[in-house]
């Protein structure tokens, strides 16, 4: 028992570690102007941009077009990073779970929490992943750039909810690793 116990916190430490990574990775996507569609006459705010450098109609059009491929990228890493995130919560609520289930109650509770959030993220990506994949995967590309899928995608939305999600599975960690049963 004590050796399992051992391994799990060796398994929690590591999916910690996980989260840390894909966060990580997510913020330098986001944040790389140049990732996805590069264009040096266009610049990305926090937000995503975009902020179009001509003085001509068409060029600002040409801009834009490329702004709607990033626009893409960064909803398909979203989902990536929520694919990534879902399996890490749940290895560290699980890891929890195996550790506290016979001896700690409320860090017992919030790793069921954890475990609850982290299955949501799991379904959460792959559905997305689903519609995204259906949206983007074009086999007549004029017709993807004229009718880029970024309409159909609402990509604030998708990251505020990774964001809600992602805090909230802090919490979650938090609880687990600071809460001490009343009963002691």
């Amino acid at each position: 028992m004590e050796l399992l116990k051992i391994i799990a916190e060796a398994l929690r430490g590591a999916s910690i570690v996980m989260i840390l990574v894909s966060f990580f990775l997510c913020n330098c996507g986001i944040l790389q102007a140049d990732w996805g569609y590069f264009n040096n006459d266009i610049a990305f705010g926090p937000l995503g941009g975009p902020i179009c450098y001509h003085n001509n109609t068409e060029d600002v059009q040409k801009c834009k077009d490329a702004f709607r491929g990033r626009f893409d990228a960064d909803v398909g890493h979203a989902i990536l990073t929520i694919l990534a995130l879902g399996p890490a919560f749940c290895l560290i609520a699980l890891c929890g779970l195996i550790h506290n289930v016979f001896s700690e109650i409320l860090e017992t509770a919030a790793s069921g929490i954890l475990l609850l959030v982290g299955s949501s993220l799991c379904v959460l990506g792959v559905t997305l992943a689903n519609r995204q994949t259906a949206y983007m995967l074009h086999l007549n590309i004029t017709d993807f750039t004229n009718k880029p899928s970024y309409k159909n995608v609402w990509s604030p939305d998708i990251y505020a909810a990774g964001c809600v999600y992602f805090m909230g599975s802090f919490v979650c960690v938090a609880l687990l690793f600071t809460l001490k049963p009343f009963h002691k």
